[in-house]
């Protein structure tokens, strides 16, 4: 039983470590991302959509937590919840409901769908923010609607989070994973290729439906 304390403990240094290199990274990377003031969060309206910066809006009611950092083009939806010391990239869509625990790591072109989680304690309630194992997103990553991303995983570049997928180990990047728990479905390259043809077929059947239309008026 002391192999296995002594084995635990090296490997929660070892994730500790991990987690300050990334987060160091991170925090280099957003010297000219903004912290949201209070003046700009100060209790707007329901419904009103207010000034982060840089381009950046909210829309109240939503909760923004202290030191959290925010770059450029960053929407955030109504409802949502950004926890303390969290790093939203460049260009990043949080939906309405979503719920973003304390220090994760969100990369630049992300999406966060309504509703979706992402959480940072795999034994709550810890109570102790250095057992915490915030979950890192990296570019150009989607995470689909009611989505539960637990504890310390990883969701690599470009890869794809199905809506109400439950994701408790690492995604690698470009791959689409779905299901409770979630697991690889596709790569990002077939998932780009259907919702290409269905933009394709839907633009094709509305224009025929403009022709019909317009044949039926001048007839």
């Amino acid at each position: 039983m002391q192999m296995d304390a002594d084995e635990d403990a090296v490997e929660l240094r070892n994730l500790m470590t991990t987690q300050a290199h990334a987060r160091a990274r991170a925090h280099e990377a957003t010297d000219s991302m903004t912290t949201p003031s209070d003046e700009a969060m100060a209790a707007p309206s329901a419904g009103e959509r207010f000034d982060l910066g840089r381009g950046s809006i909210a829309w109240a009611p939503c909760h923004i937590g202290h030191s959290a950092r925010i770059g450029e083009d960053v929407s955030i939806g109504c409802l949502a919840h950004i926890g303390r010391d969290v790093v939203l990239g460049d260009r990043c869509r949080v939906q309405g409901g979503a719920y973003i625990a304390d220090r994760s790591i969100i990369g630049s072109d992300v999406f966060v769908g309504p509703n979706a989680t992402l959480l940072n304690d795999r034994f709550p309630p810890s109570g102790n923010p250095f057992l915490w194992q915030p979950v890192m997103v990296e570019d150009g990553a989607v995470i689909g609607g009611a989505a539960t991303l637990v504890a310390g995983v990883t969701v690599h570049a470009a890869a794809v989070i199905a809506a109400g997928a439950v994701v408790t180990r690492d995604v690698p990047a470009s791959e689409v994973w779905a299901g409770m728990p979630a697991k690889r479905l596709m790569s990002r390259m077939e998932y780009d290729a259907k919702a290409d043809r269905r933009q394709s077929t839907e633009e094709r059947t509305e224009a025929l439906r403009e022709i019909r239309g317009g044949g039926r008026a001048d007839g």
